[in-house]
C-alpha cells in the first residue's frame, strides 16, 4: 500500500527547531504554547525523531487524563490508526528504528525509541510506592530522558500553592516528583506543551520566565489560515 507523508506547517517546523535549540544551550526545560487544534502532537513527533538523532532514546510522556493517554498511544504507537504520526518504516541515519512502549528504562532497546506513558496522578504514584518492573527514581539517574508533558499547566499545582512548614519539608506534589526526574541526569529535558497558558499568574510566570520556547495562540492560528471561523448567531 502507498505509505502516507505527513507535511508538517511552517510553525510545526519551527517548534522542532526551537526544541532542538533549548538542547543545544544545555537549557534544561522549555515550555510551548500552542493553540487547541494547531496539531501538538505532530510537533511531540517530529521532536522525537530529531532527539533521537541528538542520542536519545527514552521519552517519558505524562498527562492529566487517561483519555488523552489511550489517544495519544493510538497515534504514536498503532499503524493501523489514520492519525498514526509516524512513517510505517522509520529509518534515521540509514538505520532501521521502532517506536516501542515500556514500562520502564532498563533494559531497553538502545536502538529504539522507547516511549512509557503515564498519568501525572500515575506517575507520582507509582514512583513514591515503587513495585516489581515499574519505575522508580532510580531509573533515570545516569540516562538521558526526555519528559514530555501535554496540558502541562496540570503539573504547576506546587507553583500556585501557598506552602506551610510542613509542606515545604515534605515536597511530595506531582511537580516535585518531575523536577525530580528531571535532575536525575544533567541532560534530563522537560518539554511542557499547553494550549492554556497561565503566565498571567504571577508565580508561573517566574517559574517560565526565558522558557517559553514557542507561543502560537488562537491569532496567529488564525491568521496564517488554518483554524476554522467560528460563527456566532444569536438566538430569542
Amino acid at each position: 500500500s502507498e505509505q502516507k507523508i505527513l507535511v508538517m506547517r511552517p510553525y510545526q517546523i519551527y517548534a522542532v527547531k526551537a526544541i532542538v535549540d533549548c538542547i543545544d544551550q544545555n537549557r534544561g526545560n522549555g515550555y510551548i504554547w500552542h493553540t487547541t487544534g494547531s496539531g501538538k502532537t505532530l510537533i511531540m513527533a517530529g521532536a522525537m525523531l530529531k532527539l533521537y538523532e541528538l542520542g536519545y532514546r527514552n521519552f517519558l510522556f505524562f498527562v492529566n487524563s487517561e483519555t488523552i493517554i489511550k489517544k495519544t498511544k493510538a497515534n504514536f504507537l498503532d499503524k493501523e490508526n489514520s492519525k498514526y504520526l509516524f512513517n510505517d518504516n522509520i529509518n534515521i541515519k540509514g538505520k532501521n528504528i521502532n517506536i516501542n512502549e515500556v514500562n520502564n528504562f532498563e533494559n531497553n532497546d538502545d536502538n529504539d525509541i522507547n516511549i512509557l506513558f503515564s498519568t501525572i496522578q500515575g506517575l507520582h504514584t507509582r514512583l513514591n510506592n515503587p513495585s516489581e518492573n515499574a519505575i522508580t527514581f532510580d531509573d533515570f539517574i545516569n540516562k538521558n530522558v526526555v519528559l514530555i508533558s501535554d496540558e502541562a499547566h496540570h503539573i504547576n499545582t506546587l507553583t500556585k500553592k501557598k506552602l506551610n512548614k510542613g509542606e515545604k519539608q515534605n515536597l511530595t506534589s506531582w511537580e516535585y516528583s518531575v523536577k525530580r526526574i528531571l535532575e536525575s541526569s544533567p541532560k534530563n529535558i522537560l518539554l511542557e506543551f499547553t494550549a492554556t497558558l497561565e503566565l498571567d499568574h504571577p508565580d508561573v510566570a517566574a517559574k517560565y520566565a526565558n522558557k517559553l520556547l514557542y507561543d502560537y495562540s488562537l491569532t496567529n492560528f488564525r491568521e496564517d489560515g488554518y483554524s476554522k471561523e467560528v460563527k456566532t448567531n444569536q438566538i430569542g
